[in-house]
């Protein structure tokens, strides 16, 4: 999934029942809550803020050169895999 702009996912949760791969074409501040089911994948150069609590069973995996800010107390239970580029946490 590429996304364009900080509201290309609404304004609601997002629930993610099957593998999902997050790119995006600027860099973006996104505000949802995400129930992951499998695994989240964010990819590429674009740094990505996410705002909202991230739950569920699944994974969180970061490849790629971009930053990954992750500004929730987030609780998905797959835990959290690393391959390149930066995370940052703040109120985890």
């Amino acid at each position: 999934m590429i996304l364009g702009n900080d509201t290309a996912l609404g304004s609601g949760e997002v629930k993610l029942e099957k593998k999902v791969s997050l790119n995006s074409t600027i860099p973006l501040k996104l505000a949802n809550t995400v129930w992951i089911n499998e695994d989240l994948n964010v990819v590429g150069d674009h740094d990505l803020t996410l705002d909202g609590v991230i739950s569920g069973p699944g994974s969180l995996s970061k490849f790629g050169m971009n930053h990954l800010m992750l500004n929730a107390a987030n609780n998905y239970s797959g835990g959290t895999f690393f391959d390149d580029g930066i995370i940052l946490l703040s109120n985890d």
